[in-house]
C-alpha cells in the first residue's frame, strides 16, 4: 500500500499524519521512544545526563545537561541510569563517608542519617507532636514547633517553672522556654563495696549497707551525723540512714541565734521553765544537790554541787527535795516512812513521822456545821454540808442541775449557786460561737494573724512583700515572717529556722 503527499495533509489518516506531514506540520518532535511530542512538551531522553528535554519544533529537542562534580574518591564508578560517576560511599559537603557511616544533616527533622552507598543517604524523620498552645513558633535549628514554655507529658509549664523528671539522676529541672528543660545531674560517689546494686527509682548504685565519709557500716549499725539535729542515726541498708530529729522549743527571746554544733536556736542568756535570765543572773534549780546556779550565756547554766557525808546507818534513805541520804525515818509494820509523812490510815487520827524516828499522833477536831443536811464522806473524818435538790442530795462541788453556761453547783455551806462555765483559751484568732454552746471554738483549727490575714498553723502565706508561716508553740502560735526580697542565703536560713517549728 502506498500514499502520495497531498496539498492538504488533513485528508490523510491520523495514524500516518506524523510520518507524511512533517514538512507541513513543523510543531512536532520525534522522541527516542518512537512517539511524537508537540512543541513545549517534555520529551524523555535515554541519556541520564540530559534533564528537562523539551520539543522546540522541527524535530528539535533541547535538554539541560547535568554538570557532574569531581568525585573525591580515587576510583569512582559509573552506574547504569545515572549521569555522574560516584564513589562506593557518600560524599557530602566535601567529606567522604563510608557505607554505614552516620552522615550529619542540616535538616533538624532528619535524625540517624546513614550512608547506604553510591551517595545515597537515608534518614529517620522526626514526627512532631501537636503543640498544646494556640500559637506555637518555629525556632531555627529545631524540627518541631514549640510553645514559649515547656510541654511535658501533656502538661504545659511556664518559663522558670520546676518540671518533674522520671530520671532519678535529674534534679531541680526547670523550664527555660521553647520546650527546653535544663536539669542538674546528680554525681554519684564512688562506692567502696565490691558489688554495688541499682535500686529502681534511685540514681546512684548503693551497697547492701551504708557508706559515709569513706566508712562502711552494716545494716543496724549506728552512723555518726554532722547534723546536730540528727540523733540515733542507724543504717537501714542500701545506703539509707534513718535518724531521730530533735524538736526545738520556741525561744522566748526576740532574736535567738544558731550556735555551730548545736541544733536549736538559743537566746544570748538562759531560758528555764519559761523564764529568760540574763548572763550572770542567778537561776533556780530543782536539783537539791545544786546551789548558786548562774547563767553563763547561750542557755549554759553552771552550778555548785553539795558534797554529802557518808550516813552512819546501814540503810540510809533519800528524802524528796533533799540532796544527801539520811537515817532519820520511821518504820511501822515493815513500811519505811520519811520524816513528816503520815503513817496511819485512820481519817480521825493524824500520825506523823518525826526526825527522831518516833511516830506522834493527834486527834482531828472537826468544826461545827450549821447546815441542815450533813454527811461524813467515805475516807474522811469530819462531816460536810449537803445540798438538797428535790429528793436528791449532793456533796460540795457537785453539779445539782446542768443549766447551759450557768450550771447550779452545790456549795460548802449547803447552798446552791449558779456558776458560769469557764472557757479554755483558744489557739486561734478567729473563733466562732456555735449555737447552743457556751464556749467559742476554732473553726479551722489553730491559726495566726498577720496584717488582718488569717494563716493556718504550719502553712506559709505571702502577705505583701513578706513570707509568713504560722508556727511555734502549738498552744500559743505566732506568725513568723521574712521580707521576700532579702538575700537568697538569709531566706534559706529563715526557711531552715521555720522548719524547726513545723507541727
Amino acid at each position: 500500500m502506498s500514499f502520495h503527499r497531498a496539498k492538504n495533509c488533513l485528508t490523510l489518516f491520523i495514524a500516518v499524519l506524523p510520518v507524511f506531514c512533517r514538512g507541513h506540520y513543523p510543531a512536532w518532535c520525534l522522541g527516542a521512544d518512537g512517539k511524537y511530542y508537540a512543541t513545549g512538551d517534555l520529551v524523555p531522553s535515554t541519556n541520564p545526563c540530559e534533564v528537562e528535554c523539551r520539543c522546540k519544533g522541527f524535530d528539535q529537542v533541547v535538554c539541560s545537561i547535568t554538570e557532574c562534580a569531581k568525585p573525591l574518591c580515587e576510583n569512582p564508578i559509573n552506574i547504569e541510569g545515572q549521569c555522574c560517576p560516584v564513589c562506593d560511599g557518600c560524599t557530602k559537603d566535601g567529606v567522604v563517608y563510608n557505607t554505614g557511616d552516620l552522615v550529619p544533616s542540616s535538616n533538624p527533622c532528619e535524625v540517624d542519617c546513614r550512608c547506604k552507598g553510591f551517595d545515597q543517604v537515608v534518614c529517620s524523620i522526626t514526627e512532631c507532636a501537636k503543640p498544646l498552645c494556640e500559637t506555637p513558633i518555629n525556632i531555627e535549628g529545631q524540627c518541631c514547633p514549640v510553645c514559649d514554655g515547656c510541654n511535658k507529658d501533656g502538661v504545659v509549664y511556664n518559663t522558670g517553672d520546676l518540671v518533674p523528671s522520671a530520671n532519678p539522676c535529674e534534679v531541680d529541672c526547670r523550664c527555660k522556654g521553647f520546650d527546653q528543660v535544663v536539669c542538674s545531674i546528680t554525681e554519684c560517689a564512688r562506692l567502696l563495696c565490691e558489688t554495688p546494686i541499682n535500686i529502681e527509682g534511685q540514681c546512684c548504685p548503693v551497697c547492701d549497707g551504708c557508706t559515709k565519709d569513706g566508712v562502711i557500716y552494716n545494716t543496724g549499725d549506728t552512723v555518726p551525723s554532722s547534723n546536730p539535729c540528727e540523733v540515733d542515726c542507724r543504717c537501714k541498708g542500701f545506703d539509707k540512714v534513718v535518724c531521730s530529729i530533735i524538736e526545738c522549743e520556741r525561744p522566748l527571746c526576740e532574736n535567738p541565734i544558731i550556735i555551730e554544733g548545736q541544733c536549736c536556736p538559743v537566746c544570748d542568756g538562759c531560758t528555764k521553765d519559761g523564764v529568760v535570765y540574763n548572763t550572770g543572773d542567778w537561776v533556780p534549780s530543782r536539783n537539791p544537790c545544786e546551789f548558786d546556779c548562774r547563767c553563763q550565756g547561750f542557755d549554759q547554766v553552771l552550778c555548785g554541787l553539795i558534797g554529802c557525808t557518808k550516813p552512819q546507818c546501814k540503810k540510809p534513805i533519800h528524802i524528796e527535795g533533799q540532796c544527801c541520804p539520811v537515817c532519820d525515818f520511821c518504820t511501822k509494820d515493815g513500811v519505811v516512812y520519811n520524816t513528816g509523812k503520815l503513817v496511819n490510815n485512820d481519817p480521825c487520827r493524824l500520825c506523823t513521822c518525826q526526825k527522831s524516828g518516833q511516830i506522834t499522833c493527834e486527834n482531828i477536831q472537826c468544826s461545827k456545821l450549821t447546815c441542815l443536811h450533813q454527811v461524813v464522806p467515805k475516807g474522811e473524818c469530819c462531816p460536810v454540808c449537803q445540798c438538797r435538790h428535790g429528793n436528791k442530795y449532793h456533796l460540795p462541788g457537785e453539779i445539782v442541775k446542768n443549766v447551759t453556761c450557768n450550771p447550779l453547783i452545790c456549795q460548802s455551806d449547803g447552798s446552791i449557786k449558779a456558776e458560769p462555765v469557764k472557757c479554755e483559751k483558744l489557739q486561734c484568732v478567729n473563733p466562732i460561737f456555735p449555737i447552743g454552746k457556751c464556749c467559742p471554738e476554732c473553726k479551722i483549727g489553730r491559726t495566726c494573724e498577720r496584717k488582718k490575714v488569717i494563716i493556718k498553723y504550719g502553712e506559709d502565706k505571702l502577705i505583701g512583700n513578706e513570707i509568713c508561716r504560722c508556727g511555734g508553740d502549738p498552744w500559743f502560735p505566732n506568725a513568723f515572717c521574712a521580707v521576700q526580697n532579702v538575700s537568697e542565703k538569709l531566706l534559706k536560713n529563715f526557711g531552715q529556722y521555720l522548719d524547726k517549728y513545723k507541727p
